[in-house]
């Protein structure tokens, strides 16, 4: 078994609180948005197939914090989602081997500006 550290560098008051999440191997078009029923669904005409966070095996990254997810020697794919779903990261491919890999996640803009969050791995 391997790591992955994700270090979430620290960001503007308006998101220090907000929760972003690590998605590790999750199909970034099925990030669930509402529908015109109001609700995050896997079954309406409008989002087909979404599914709900809830469902999903994801791990909170805190403003400021690094965490650790242990992964196999296979080939992964990551990304950051911020917590209203809305704004995601760009998705980073994590090489099989067996050797640890840091990355890092800088959020930019916000209330005046478009909100941006990028993942990038460190050295």
């Amino acid at each position: 078994m391997r790591h992955v550290f994700i270090k979430r560098e620290k960001c503007k008051l308006f998101a220090i609180w907000v929760k972003y999440w690590c998605m590790l191997d999750f199909d970034m078009n099925k990030i669930p948005l509402p529908c015109k029923k109001k609700i995050d669904c896997i079954d309406c005409e409008e989002h087909c197939e979404r599914i709900p966070l809830s469902s999903v095996n994801t791990i909170p990254v805190n403003n400021g914090k690094t965490i650790k997810i242990e992964i196999d020697d296979q080939e992964h794919e990551l990304f950051i989602l911020f917590e209203t779903g809305y704004v995601c990261s760009n998705k980073i491919t994590i090489p099989a081997g067996d050797f640890d890999v840091s990355c890092s996640v800088k959020t930019n803009g916000g209330i005046v500006n478009d909100m941006s969050i990028t993942l990038r791995c460190t050295e």
